[in-house]
Protein backbone atom coordinates (compact mmCIF):
# COMPACT_ATOMS: atom_id res chain seq x y z
CA UNK A 1 0.00 0.00 0.00
CA UNK A 2 1.20 3.36 -0.69
CA UNK A 3 1.29 5.77 2.34
CA UNK A 4 2.87 8.75 0.87
CA UNK A 5 2.67 9.72 -2.96
CA UNK A 6 4.62 11.22 -5.13
CA UNK A 7 5.21 15.02 -4.63
CA UNK A 8 1.85 14.50 -1.90
CA UNK A 9 1.54 18.15 -0.67
CA UNK A 10 1.00 16.61 3.21
CA UNK A 11 4.49 15.57 3.18
CA UNK A 12 5.55 19.00 2.06
CA UNK A 13 3.43 20.54 5.05
CA UNK A 14 5.13 18.19 7.50
CA UNK A 15 8.65 18.08 6.25
CA UNK A 16 9.32 21.36 4.85
CA UNK A 17 10.60 19.48 1.35
CA UNK A 18 8.83 17.56 -1.24
CA UNK A 19 8.31 13.70 -1.73
CA UNK A 20 10.46 12.49 -4.78
CA UNK A 21 9.40 8.84 -4.49
CA UNK A 22 6.36 6.84 -2.76
CA UNK A 23 6.62 5.33 0.71
CA UNK A 24 5.31 1.54 0.22
CA UNK A 25 4.13 -0.87 3.54
CA UNK A 26 3.07 -4.34 2.77
CA UNK A 27 -0.83 -5.09 3.34
CA UNK A 28 -2.05 -7.77 5.34
CA UNK A 29 -2.56 -9.86 2.63
CA UNK A 30 1.43 -9.81 1.49
CA UNK A 31 2.09 -10.90 5.27
CA UNK A 32 -0.95 -13.98 4.86
CA UNK A 33 0.40 -14.98 1.76
CA UNK A 34 3.88 -13.76 1.03
CA UNK A 35 6.52 -16.58 0.14
CA UNK A 36 9.16 -14.31 1.02
CA UNK A 37 7.57 -13.41 4.03
CA UNK A 38 6.58 -16.85 5.21
CA UNK A 39 10.26 -17.83 4.61
CA UNK A 40 12.16 -15.01 6.01
CA UNK A 41 9.90 -13.84 9.01
CA UNK A 42 10.74 -10.16 8.09
CA UNK A 43 9.91 -7.87 4.40
CA UNK A 44 12.79 -8.67 1.66
CA UNK A 45 12.85 -5.47 -0.75
CA UNK A 46 13.54 -6.61 -3.83
CA UNK A 47 15.34 -4.45 -6.93
CA UNK A 48 12.83 -3.51 -9.46
CA UNK A 49 15.59 -3.89 -12.31
CA UNK A 50 18.94 -4.75 -13.50
CA UNK A 51 21.73 -2.63 -12.59
CA UNK A 52 25.38 -1.59 -10.66
CA UNK A 53 24.68 -0.76 -6.92
CA UNK A 54 25.62 2.03 -5.01
CA UNK A 55 24.70 2.55 -1.29
CA UNK A 56 25.06 5.36 1.07
CA UNK A 57 23.15 6.84 3.99
CA UNK A 58 21.43 10.15 3.18
CA UNK A 59 21.57 13.40 4.74
CA UNK A 60 18.90 12.34 6.88
CA UNK A 61 20.36 9.12 8.33
CA UNK A 62 18.59 6.73 6.12
CA UNK A 63 20.57 3.73 4.62
CA UNK A 64 19.69 4.15 0.76
CA UNK A 65 19.98 1.66 -2.24
CA UNK A 66 20.42 2.98 -6.01
CA UNK A 67 20.69 0.81 -8.77
CA UNK A 68 21.74 2.31 -12.04
CA UNK A 69 20.62 0.43 -14.89
CA UNK A 70 22.92 -0.32 -17.77
CA UNK A 71 22.02 2.18 -19.93
CA UNK A 72 23.45 5.08 -17.46
CA UNK A 73 19.54 6.79 -17.79
CA UNK A 74 17.37 5.26 -15.30
CA UNK A 75 18.08 4.61 -11.40
CA UNK A 76 15.85 3.62 -8.55
CA UNK A 77 16.20 4.62 -5.05
CA UNK A 78 15.43 2.77 -2.35
CA UNK A 79 15.09 4.03 1.00
CA UNK A 80 15.05 3.36 5.08
CA UNK A 81 16.26 0.25 5.12
CA UNK A 82 17.01 -2.32 8.14
CA UNK A 83 19.60 -4.08 6.69
CA UNK A 84 21.55 -3.75 3.69
CA UNK A 85 22.11 -7.21 1.16
CA UNK A 86 23.79 -5.32 -1.27
CA UNK A 87 27.13 -2.91 -1.31
CA UNK A 88 28.64 -0.43 -3.81
CA UNK A 89 29.61 -1.91 -7.00
CA UNK A 90 28.03 -4.69 -6.72
CA UNK A 91 25.70 -5.97 -9.90
CA UNK A 92 22.12 -7.28 -9.36
CA UNK A 93 19.88 -8.61 -11.31
CA UNK A 94 15.52 -7.56 -11.60
CA UNK A 95 14.13 -9.36 -8.51
CA UNK A 96 17.42 -9.85 -6.56
CA UNK A 97 17.11 -8.80 -2.40
CA UNK A 98 18.03 -5.42 -2.02
CA UNK A 99 17.77 -5.23 1.70
CA UNK A 100 14.98 -5.56 4.52
CA UNK A 101 12.26 -2.78 4.97
CA UNK A 102 13.42 -0.64 7.92
CA UNK A 103 13.25 2.97 9.69
CA UNK A 104 16.48 4.34 9.54
CA UNK A 105 16.29 8.28 8.78
CA UNK A 106 13.55 10.48 8.54
CA UNK A 107 10.98 7.65 8.91
CA UNK A 108 7.74 7.82 11.15
CA UNK A 109 7.47 4.06 10.84
CA UNK A 110 9.03 1.23 9.10
CA UNK A 111 8.66 1.10 5.16
CA UNK A 112 10.41 1.83 1.84
CA UNK A 113 10.67 4.89 -0.20
CA UNK A 114 10.77 3.88 -3.59
CA UNK A 115 12.22 6.02 -6.43
CA UNK A 116 12.46 6.57 -10.29
CA UNK A 117 14.61 9.27 -11.42
CA UNK A 118 15.43 9.39 -15.11
CA UNK A 119 18.54 11.24 -16.17
CA UNK A 120 18.15 14.51 -18.12
CA UNK A 121 20.96 16.35 -19.38
CA UNK A 122 23.63 16.17 -16.00
CA UNK A 123 20.73 15.56 -13.87
CA UNK A 124 18.90 13.32 -11.98
CA UNK A 125 14.85 14.05 -12.49
CA UNK A 126 12.35 12.31 -10.14
CA UNK A 127 8.89 10.74 -11.84
CA UNK A 128 6.11 9.38 -10.32
CA UNK A 129 7.04 5.69 -9.69
CA UNK A 130 3.53 4.65 -10.13
CA UNK A 131 2.90 5.64 -14.00
CA UNK A 132 5.93 2.49 -14.18
CA UNK A 133 4.40 0.43 -11.76
CA UNK A 134 1.23 -1.91 -13.06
Amino acid sequence: SVTSGFMDPVYFIIFGMNHTGIDLVPNGNYYANSPSFKEHSRVIVYATHSGKVTTYIDGYGADTAEVLAGDGKLKTVYKHMKQMFVSTGMVVQAGSPIGEMGRTGLATAEHVHYEIRLKSSNNWVAVNPLTYIH
